[in-house]
């Protein structure tokens, strides 16, 4: 861990220009010592440990970590069945994509006319038209 005490100066930036950790600091409470009578602050950061990826990768075979690479293999198996499925669906609704004219009553007629339902998102509010 590392441990810091600062001050705010008159253009709101945390300095620490005649603050000092005491000898006292520990995980629980930052002493800090001070030249000037300022409010101040102390701060404490827990750093993380750096991955030795030499003793990841010695280490990395399949007889001792069966139970990460069975998830990432059935991970990675749920999500190319899920993108094939969406890119099913995603052609079936391009397929319904535009207007469809009808076969009309009267042969004569030659006017197609567009009609838009407009529901709203709440559940049951589609038609029932057909």
């Amino acid at each position: 861990y590392t441990s810091g005490c600062y001050y705010l100066d008159e253009n709101n930036n945390w300095k620490s220009d005649g603050l000092i950790v005491g000898s006292l600091t520990n995980h629980y409470e930052t002493e800090c010592l001070s030249t000037h009578l300022t409010s101040f602050a102390g701060g404490f950061i827990v750093l993380p440990e750096p991955i030795n990826w030499s003793y990841v990768f010695a280490n990395a075979d399949f007889s001792k970590n069966k139970t990460i690479y069975l998830t990432v293999i059935c991970m990675s198996i749920a999500y190319i069945i899920l993108m094939i499925f969406g890119r099913f669906k995603d052609k079936k609704d391009i397929e319904k994509l535009g207007v469809t004219p009808l076969p009309d009553n009267d042969k004569s007629d030659q006017y197609y006319y567009q009609i838009i339902v407009f529901t709203g998102q709440r559940a049951n509010s589609g038609t029932q038209s057909k």
